[in-house]
């Protein structure tokens, strides 16, 4: 049975889709914190279902400038809206 092109990578790869930035430990506890770049939550899911031990918060960030950007256009489209 011919795989699929995204199941085409080895299990010791890496998905291209999936980059992990940075990952740190607290000092002297069992845990840390890392930022990952992912566009696909199944590929986020297999990634923590792969490290039981370990519990995850995914909480996703956009970059400050996307935000603002983001933030300007409704406050122009709220500031719009007609007055009662």
């Amino acid at each position: 049975m011919p795989r699929s092109e995204s199941s085409k990578s080895s299990v010791n790869e890496a998905p291209g889709n999936f980059k992990i930035d940075f990952f740190v430990i607290r000092v002297g506890e069992w845990g840390g914190h890392m930022l990952m770049e992912c566009d696909d939550l199944v590929t986020i899911h297999k990634f923590c279902s792969m490290l039981p031990a370990f519990v995850f918060e995914v909480r996703p960030v956009i970059p400050v400038e996307e935000a603002v950007r983001g933030e300007l256009e409704v406050i122009a489209w709220r500031d719009g809206l007609k007055r009662k």
